[in-house]
C-alpha cells in the first residue's frame, strides 16, 4: 500500500514477508519504465473524479497497481538508505493478516489524555448515530480538562447533524451556524426558450430571466438556511481547542468544521481537507462502469466556498517523508504546542 507524501509515492504498508526488501518509506520512482509522476498523470488520473489537485495525486496514489489478477507492474523503489533497487510485482490477492505494519483496530471513537490536562477525541466517522452515545459517555471526564484536541482526519463523514450533536457541547453559544446548500435546476423548456433570449430582455421580466439562467448553467434552487438553536440544559465546555484536519477530512466533516468556524475557542491544524460535500448521483455505464456526480455545493454561511479549495487549516502542516519513517505526528505535535501556549505551560 502507497501514500502521496511530500509530493512523493511513498511504501506505508508491505507484506511482511518483503518488509526487508522494500522498506516502509521507501519511494516507488518508475512504474513499467515509465516516471511514476507521468504514469499516474497519463493512465490513471484521467479517470479519478476530484474537486482538487492533492486528493486527485492521492487517489491516483491508491489506485497505482489496481489491476486484474496475473497483472505484472515492474517498479523501481528508492530505499530510506537512498539505493535504489527494482521489483517486479504480480497482482494477486494478499491476506490482511499478513501486512505489515497491523492494520489500527478500528474505532468509532477514540479517547486519550496527554499532559498538562489536554485530552483528544478522535472521531472517524460521523456514519453511526452510536458515536453521539460514545461521546456522552466521556463528556463528564472532559470538565477537568484545560485543553481539547478534536481530531477528524480520517474522518469521511456521513450525518451532519451526528457531528453537530457533539459539537453543540463544546461551545457557549446559542446558535450554531452551519453550511449554506445550493443546487443546480434544469427546467427543458425554460433551457429551449432561453437559447433566444438575450441578457436585456431579462430586465424586469423574471419568466424570461429564470430562461436565461437555465440555458446558460446558471439557474440554482438555494435550500432554506437558519442557524440551529442550541437548547441543552447540561454544563457545556467552552475551552481552547484545536481541530485536526486532513486531506481525508470529508464530506459531513468539513460541515463540522464550518459550524466550529465562527467559535472563538477552536482552531484547525493540520492538512487541507476533500473539498467535496458529497451528495452524488450515482448512474451505471455501459460495460458495467458506474460515475457519480456531485449534486450540491456547500458553502460557509456568510458564502464563502470550500468546494474545490477545501477547508484550509488555521496552522497548516504537512507531514513530511521522514516524519513517517520516524514515525512522528508533526500535526498532533503542533497542536499540543498550541495548547499548551494557551494554557500557560
Amino acid at each position: 500500500i502507497q501514500d502521496y507524501i511530500d509530493g512523493k509515492v511513498i511504501i506505508t504498508h508491505i507484506k511482511r514477508s518483503m518488509k526487508n526488501e522494500m522498506p516502509l518509506g521507501s519511494e516507488i520512482l518508475e512504474v513499467n519504465s515509465i516516471p511514476v509522476q507521468e504514469y499516474m498523470r497519463t493512465k490513471i488520473e484521467p479517470y479519478v473524479s476530484s474537486s482538487t489537485d492533492y486528493i486527485l495525486k492521492q487517489k491516483a496514489t491508491s489506485q497505482l497497481f489496481l489491476g486484474l489478477k496475473g497483472d505484472t507492474f515492474r517498479i523501481k523503489i528508492r530505499k530510506p538508505d537512498a539505493s535504489i533497487n527494482s521489483f517486479v510485482l504480480i497482482h494477486a490477492p494478499c491476506n490482511v493478516r499478513d501486512m505489515y505494519p497491523a492494520e489500527r483496530k478500528y474505532q468509532l471513537l477514540e479517547f486519550k489524555w496527554y499532559d498538562h490536562d489536554i485530552a483528544c477525541i478522535t472521531l472517524n466517522s460521523f456514519d453511526d448515530p452510536k458515536i453521539d452515545t460514545l461521546f456522552l459517555n466521556i463528556l463528564p471526564k472532559l470538565y477537568k480538562a484545560k485543553g481539547l484536541i478534536i481530531d477528524i482526519r480520517d474522518n469521511g463523514g456521513g450525518s451532519t447533524d451526528i457531528g453537530m450533536k457533539i459539537l453543540q457541547y463544546l461551545t457557549k453559544d446559542s446558535l450554531l451556524y452551519g453550511e449554506k446548500v445550493v443546487t443546480r435546476l434544469n427546467n427543458s423548456y425554460y433551457r429551449a426558450v432561453g437559447e433566444w433570449i438575450k441578457s436585456n430582455d431579462t430586465i424586469d421580466n423574471k419568466e424570461y430571466r429564470d430562461c436565461y439562467l437555465n440555458y446558460h448553467d446558471k439557474y440554482y434552487h438555494n435550500f432554506p438556511f437558519a442557524p440551529d438553536t442550541v437548547k441543552l440544559k447540561t454544563n457545556r465546555i467552552e475551552i481552547p481547542t484545536a481541530i485536526l484536519t486532513g486531506n481525508n477530512t470529508a464530506s459531513a466533516a468539513e460541515d463540522f468544521l464550518i459550524y466550529a468556524d465562527k467559535m472563538k475557542n477552536m482552531i484547525r491544524v493540520g492538512e487541507k481537507t476533500y473539498a467535496s460535500t458529497g451528495m452524488p448521483y450515482i448512474f451505471s455505464l455501459p460495460g458495467g462502469g458506474s460515475a457519480r456526480v456531485c449534486t450540491v455545493e456547500d458553502t460557509y454561511s456568510d458564502g464563502r466556498k470550500f468546494v474545490g479549495f477545501g477547508v484550509i487549516p488555521n496552522i497548516e502542516v504537512k507531514p513530511t517523508v521522514q516524519d513517517f519513517i520516524d514515525h512522528k505526528d508533526p500535526v498532533l505535535d503542533k497542536a499540543l504546542e498550541y495548547l499548551e501556549g494557551k494554557a500557560g505551560h
